[in-house]
């Protein structure tokens, strides 16, 4: 290390032995043993550079690389070991991938429709009416019944035509503003959750809420025509319902790697799912519709993971600011045929449904009521 003779301050005018920067300048122009050729000032700081450079001292300015960064504040030190501890232990938890995609929100229209004025409530009750004439029932045979011949007589459908025409019918056409709201609101709704890692997930939890309106596992259609009209039934027909739904009265068995839908999306705010044993790369589905409301609130979907040997829970939100437009009824369904003037969000997957014969992923809106 080389040592310094004393400074001849008197001699430099521009120095001021006060000044720090000052004095390693000086103390550069002053060293012993090191000739001047080998001397060299480094520096990050303008002011040093500047007073070397007019004594002809060799300079070299250092880069902002050079700088040590801030000492971390006491809080900035405690934030970064409690993230050094949450990795560790996450370590040994399943890491997991969500996905939620709504269908048709660019824009997000949200129909908010008025309702029919009373002329156009009777008008639209008595077209239904005339478009629903009532059905022959066969042949009447007084005696057939009791001596166990076979009619084709149904004895129960004049009660159901009363119903449907001085019941069902009303209610449809006071309902028929919700009805629209129901059938132009809807959005798929798609779900995924996939386990990332490469430790299993045990006794997953995969909770799907909604902040607004209701989530259903099937597409939801209703007819602008309104309900459908009873047909007779002859008596005999009835006895096969029972062979129907056989299937869903026994329960089928899960295993440890499937899910068990443990609350039902059936026009509610949230579904469940459970799975034992959710293993590395699996991933589980849901696909149904949300129906938003016509009110000022954001949509909100929020996916909520828990399982055994996770410490707090795994979480995704999917926010969407709807667009509501109010709208008149006439301005969907042509209200002198009852003819869609619009598609709806969901008619594509509806039509596709209908193709492959898959009726038992929708539901009729009209069978939910009765």
């Amino acid at each position: 290390m080389a040592t310094c003779s004393r400074i001849p301050w008197n001699d430099y005018d521009e120095l001021d032995p006060d000044d720090g920067d000052s004095r390693i300048v000086a103390e550069a122009l002053n060293v012993r043993n090191v000739a001047s050729r080998h001397r060299i000032l480094i520096s990050h700081d303008i002011k040093p550079l500047a007073y070397a450079r007019g004594r002809d001292l060799p300079v070299h300015q250092a880069s902002d690389a050079w700088l040590r960064g801030p000492e971390p504040s006491p809080k900035d030190k405690e934030i970064h070991r409690l993230k050094q501890q949450v990795a560790e232990y996450r370590k040994d938890e399943p890491t997991f991938e969500i996905s939620i995609e709504v269908s048709d929100v660019t824009p997000p229209i949200i129909y908010q429709v008025t309702t029919l004025d009373t002329e156009q409530a009777d008008a639209l009750t008595e077209l239904i009416r005339n478009q629903n004439p009532k059905k022959l029932n066969g042949n009447k045979d007084r005696y057939g019944d009791s001596l166990g011949f076979v009619s084709n007589h149904d004895s129960s459908y004049d009660g159901k035509y009363s119903a449907f025409i001085n019941r069902e019918v009303p209610s449809f056409v006071a309902k028929f503003s919700e009805k629209l709201e129901l059938l132009f609101n809807q959005r798929l709704l798609r779900v995924r959750v996939t386990n990332a890692g490469d430790i299993r997930a045990d006794n997953l939890v995969v909770s799907i809420k909604t902040s607004d309106g209701w989530i259903n596992r099937r597409v939801v259609f209703l007819s602008p025509r309104g309900p459908a009209a009873p047909v007779p039934r002859p008596g005999y027909l009835s006895s096969l319902d029972i062979h129907r739904h056989l299937k869903d009265m026994i329960p089928s068995r899960v295993g440890r790697h499937e899910f068990e839908t443990t609350l039902h999306a059936r026009r509610s705010g949230e579904t469940k799912a459970i799975c034992e044993d959710f293993h590395s790369g699996q991933t589980y589905y849901f696909e149904g519709v949300i129906a938003a409301t016509s009110s000022d609130r954001p949509l909100e979907i929020i996916v909520t993971l828990t399982a055994k040997n996770l410490r707090g829970e795994h979480t995704k939100t999917f926010k969407l600011d709807k667009e509501i437009v109010v709208i008149e009824p006439g301005e969907l369904v042509d209200l002198q045929t009852l003819e869609l003037k619009q598609n709806y969000p969901t008619s594509e997957e509806l039509a596709r449904l209908l193709r492959a014969q898959e009726y038992d992923e929708i539901e009729w809106d009209e069978k939910n009521e009765n």
